[in-house]
């Protein structure tokens, strides 16, 4: 064959090395060819980013995927994640989610991880968001949208 091919599925998290030999008819064996290879499912950088009424969330997916991996997001009330809940699955290569719907004093933990129907990858360290509090955007989000006819 001048371009073998290799395919590896459903490999979990880690560091491999793959070793192939070839044998002739009569049972010699070729010299080794080695390759070495990272699986990871590891996401990063894990971000909050306050909004109105909402909480902005940014991450950096790892480099490897396949058409099976997704995102999961959870979400708990305190910084504990036997309290947290699944939030949202969202289809790789989604690096980004808003969470919306929020007061102004919610106050919210997140983790994520990478998961692909077979494995899955650690979950991120808790990262803290809440929405923001900034008084000049709160005023510039309702500004027009109360009326007299609302009073």
């Amino acid at each position: 064959l001048p371009e073998p091919q290799l395919a590896f599925n459903d490999l979990p998290d880690g560091e491999y090395v793959a070793e192939i030999r070839a044998k002739n008819a009569a049972g010699q064996l070729s010299e080794p060819k080695t390759v070495t290879f990272t699986v990871s499912f590891t996401i990063t950088e894990l971000v909050t980013v306050p909004r109105i009424f909402a909480i902005d969330l940014n991450w950096k997916n790892p480099l490897f995927a396949n058409t099976k991996s997704s995102i999961e997001l959870w979400v708990s009330s305190d910084n504990n994640f036997n309290n947290a809940r699944k939030l949202v699955t969202l289809a790789y290569p989604t690096n980004s989610y808003t969470y919306s719907g929020l007061g102004l004093t919610d106050r919210f933990w997140f983790w994520a991880r990478m998961t692909d129907g077979y494995n899955s990858g650690k979950f991120t360290e808790a990262v803290e968001g809440v929405p923001s509090s900034d008084s000049t955007q709160l005023t510039s989000y309702l500004d027009g949208q109360i009326t007299k006819s609302h009073l």
